[in-house]
């Protein structure tokens, strides 16, 4: 297994373009009830539970469904909480399984997300769309003539994640790199 280097950086996902710092995250809260709002469909839950692997070995807070409702919790209202008031950030995860489905909760979720960033100042780094295969992101009207696809967004997926990650948080690469050693020619 090989040692990965990394610069003292704030986190960020691994967006496009490469060379701007455009993308990074606002930094971490004093408030710990402001989480990374993790946004899936259900037939990505292997590839979340190593996003949300690495997010905690980065002590990184997240919320997500299966992790952060309780028995009884009123789950509908929770969401719309959890996402309104307790996100740093939310990031809305797709794949050809969430391309996919004509109806899902993930569609609800971004729905309230897109509501809560169109309140927001422009400018502010909240709704993330994550690839997790090569797909496109869709066209989700976010209002003020811009849809999702205007909005930088991270990849979750092949080797150009792993190697843009060396560049981010010395705890989130750390954490990558164990779980997915980066492979040196």
């Amino acid at each position: 297994m090989s040692t990965v280097a990394v610069r003292a950086t704030p986190w960020r996902l691994p967006c496009r373009p490469e060379s701007s710092d455009s993308h990074r995250l606002p930094p971490m809260p004093d408030d710990p009830r402001k989480r990374a709002f993790v946004s899936y469909v259900s037939e990505d839950s292997d590839k979340i539970d190593a996003l949300c692997e690495v997010l905690a070995g980065a002590e990184i807070p997240y919320w997500r469904d299966r992790e952060s409702l309780g028995p009884g919790d009123a789950w509908k209202s929770r969401i719309r909480e959890a996402i309104r008031s307790e996100s740093l950030v939310f990031l809305a995860c797709f794949s050809d399984q969430s391309r996919a489905r004509e109806k899902s909760y993930m569609n609800e979720e971004l729905t309230i997300a897109t509501e809560e960033f169109r309140q927001m100042p422009p400018g502010r780094k909240w709704l993330i769309p994550v690839r997790l295969d090569d797909g496109e992101v869709p066209e989700w009207d976010l209002g003020a003539g811009r849809t999702l696809r205007d909005l930088n967004y991270g990849d979750l997926f092949g080797s150009r994640y792993a190697n843009r990650l060396k560049l981010s948080s010395p705890r989130l690469a750390t954490s990558w790199a164990t779980k997915f050693p980066i492979r040196q020619r």
